[in-house]
């Protein structure tokens, strides 16, 4: 046995070990022997993405922080405690203080953290609308890729059993030899589809495993094809259901109202806040030092003698914010009409065409190669349009694959434009 070598007696008792508690006792051989493809339909697809996205979690944490905030903007502002003393002159001083908002400061404060809450709630759904939409045009693009490596197979398929018949007849002088090569020349283009289609794989699998948050080379496999789903809804629908569920409009709102109630906070700044204090003589060298006897309490008023322009200038940036923010709001509302009406064009164009291959163009390129292979058996057709028939379905079945692709896309913009993500 070699260095390298593992005793054959270790392994049964190591592998039991990993079922049983769960994790394998040496990472390095024991994970790559046990890694296994990834099986996922979109649904599930999508539920992984969710459960493991550091993007969502970096959402959630904003919103806990927009909590925090909002939790401090409603409180009162702490009492104060001096601990100041002096030596000689008594005097009375306020060892305990607490203001007292009356300048109306904490309503609007309290507003814009509540309101800005809300956008990050809503920027939040957005985020998760966002992954979902990336997972499944991820998800279309995979199983686009096998169904068209599928296609490709049966196709090598079909052209080297003709070139196979092609090399018999050359062999026996039926038919020239440069037919084989023709032949030869077709398979090899065939396979060539092949092997392109196999890198689309592998860059459609890496693409939708960064999605999920799994290593980019892990083994993945599409198992829901591509299939045909026509929506029912009208563009008028569709409106309405964005204009509802679109977080983005929720979130722009929401930052319009913020902005109003920091307004009306920055316009509080002229107003007086009331202080209350505790006052005791803090002269150490004064024989009533600390004395309760001696406590006193005193009541006064904090405000601006008069501005200087900095609470002037502050009001009017905090209006043009309002204004800004209302314009964002009015550009996000024209943002949901366009991306609406575009995915829905490309739904309906996509489900023009799938329907003109289902009806005509595929079953066409069909009864052209059943025909073509039925005259090349019988010595009516030549070589060269049995090859150019299937070249011909070859294409046709590509563009139809791709056309039902492009519908999946689509449809899967159209969930993201309408704000609606599929539950998993």
């Amino acid at each position: 046995m070699g260095r390298g070598a593992r005793p054959a007696a270790l392994l049964l008792p190591l592998a039991l070990l990993t079922v049983v508690f769960g994790s394998p006792v040496n990472p390095a051989w024991a994970q790559a022997a046990s890694q296994q493809t990834a099986a996922f339909t979109r649904a599930q697809a999508v539920a992984y993405a969710l459960a493991n996205s550091p993007l969502l979690g970096a959402a959630r944490e904003r919103v806990a922080a927009a909590r925090g905030n909002l939790e401090s903007a409603g409180a009162l502002p702490p009492p104060e405690v001096n601990l100041g003393v002096s030596v000689g002159g008594e005097e009375r001083t306020a060892v305990l203080s607490q203001t007292i908002e009356t300048s109306g400061r904490r309503g609007p404060r309290r507003g814009v953290a509540r309101h800005e809450l809300t956008a990050t709630e809503r920027a939040g759904d957005g985020t998760r609308l966002d992954l979902v939409h990336a997972v499944s045009r991820a998800y279309y693009d995979l199983a686009q890729a096998q169904q068209r490596r599928a296609l490709f197979g049966e196709i090598v398929d079909i052209v080297r059993r003709t070139r196979d018949s092609v090399r018999k007849q050359v062999e026996v002088g039926a038919i020239p030899a440069q037919d084989l090569i023709k032949a030869e020349t077709e398979l090899a283009r065939a396979e060539s589809d092949g092997v392109r289609t196999q890198a689309e794989i592998e860059t459609a699998r890496a693409v939708l495993n960064t999605l999920l948050g799994r290593p980019a080379d892990a083994p993945l496999t599409a198992t829901e094809p591509l299939a045909f789903a026509p929506v029912v809804l009208d563009q008028a629908a569709l409106i309405a259901q964005a204009t509802n569920r679109r977080p983005e409009l929720a979130a722009a709102e929401a930052r319009v109202a913020a902005a109003r109630d920091n307004v009306r906070l920055q316009r509080a700044d002229y107003r007086p806040d009331l202080s209350v204090g505790l006052l005791q003589n803090t002269d150490v060298s004064s024989r009533d030092f600390l004395n309760p006897r001696d406590t006193g309490v005193g009541v006064g008023l904090t405000f601006p003698l008069f501005d200087t322009g900095r609470i002037r200038g502050r009001v009017r940036q905090a209006e043009a914010e309002v204004r800004e923010q209302e314009a964002l709001r009015a550009q996000a509302r024209l943002d949901v009409l366009r991306e609406v009406g575009d995915a829905l064009a490309r739904v309906r164009a996509t489900e023009t065409l799938v329907a003109r291959y289902d009806k005509d163009i595929l079953p066409r390129s069909l009864d052209l190669l059943n025909k073509a292979q039925f005259g090349y058996e019988h010595g009516g057709t030549a070589l060269l349009e049995y090859l150019e028939a299937q070249r011909t379905y070859r294409n046709t079945r590509a563009e139809y694959l791709t056309i039902l692709g492009d519908n999946a896309r689509a449809r899967a913009d159209l969930e993201r434009a309408g704000g609606q993500a599929p539950n998993p």
